[in-house]
């Protein structure tokens, strides 16, 4: 997860010689991290990204002072890789806040009796329980289906 923090110049959207958008250079850093290729692996599958809260700007006549972005990342490489590719593309245009925190990938055990597995991007708890305890295994299941997850139509089936 980052958190990135652009700062520009206040002044009346009308001059835009005397001012610069704080929102207009960070949808520039935002459109670079989209068309970005991330990576990919066999095992975790695609590098995935959402951009998922930006605020900024005073009024509408006015031009952007200060805008932020965080932005979470679901990483197929490690938290480090993602981190750096990240200052790359940022390449000094923002300010970066990585105390958000960031996790590696969880290459999870398979479970000894027959049911259905699965890749699913998202994230979870258990790369804490798995740097501070001694487990056997690591096994992550539940009901329901991540496509639906967050949605205006989320639901987990009676059966499951």
């Amino acid at each position: 997860q980052v958190k990135l923090s652009v700062t520009g110049k206040a002044g009346h959207s009308g001059y835009p010689h005397a001012s610069v958008s704080a929102i207009h250079k960070l949808v520039q850093i935002l459109n670079d991290i989209m068309e970005y290729e991330w990576p990919k692996d066999e095992q975790h599958c695609d590098t995935t990204f959402n951009i998922g809260t930006i605020s900024g700007g005073q009024a509408l006549n006015a031009w952007a002072e200060k805008a932020e972005a965080a932005v979470f990342f679901r990483v197929t490489t490690s938290y480090a890789d993602v981190k750096r590719r990240v200052e790359e593309i940022v390449n000094g245009r923002a300010e970066i806040d990585h105390s958000l925190g960031g996790n590696d990938p969880v290459l999870l055990s398979l479970p000894s009796f027959p049911h259905e597995t699965g890749q699913a991007a998202f994230n979870t708890d258990i790369p804490y329980y798995k740097k501070f305890a001694s487990l056997k295994g690591v096994y992550l299941f539940g009901a329901g289906s991540i496509t639906v997850a967050h949605g205006p139509r989320e639901f987990v089936p009676i059966a499951e």
